[in-house]
């Protein structure tokens, strides 16, 4: 059974040329049109979690969002789909390194 409140965990890949900080800024900015504009799916403001691992190509920031019952994926693909407007994935072939995340 639900609790009365569900969260959406996510993590999100940066270079390692970018400042955690300015990011996890973003994130937050982020974090927080959700909060005021989804129809208040949103409960709580975004939680930056902090650097969650390290990759070869990417340091990796764990957050989550905590949201009313069943919405957490409502309110996880708008997430996702704001992040992306700000954001180019990383271009990978043999002969380049990554692109940065966020120029």
């Amino acid at each position: 059974m639900t609790r009365d409140y569900s969260r959406y965990v996510f993590d999100v890949g940066v270079s390692y040329r970018e400042d955690p900080d300015e990011v996890m800024a973003i994130l937050k900015e982020l974090g927080d049109e959700i909060l005021h504009g989804t129809r208040r799916t949103s409960c709580e403001p975004l939680e930056i979690l902090g650097v969650y691992r390290f990759e070869d190509s990417a340091v990796v920031i764990r957050c989550r969002i905590t949201t009313r019952q069943i919405k957490q994926w409502r309110v996880g693909r708008e997430f996702n789909r704001r992040l992306k407007k700000l954001s180019t994935p990383p271009h990978r072939d043999s002969a380049s390194t990554p692109d940065d995340l966020f120029r």
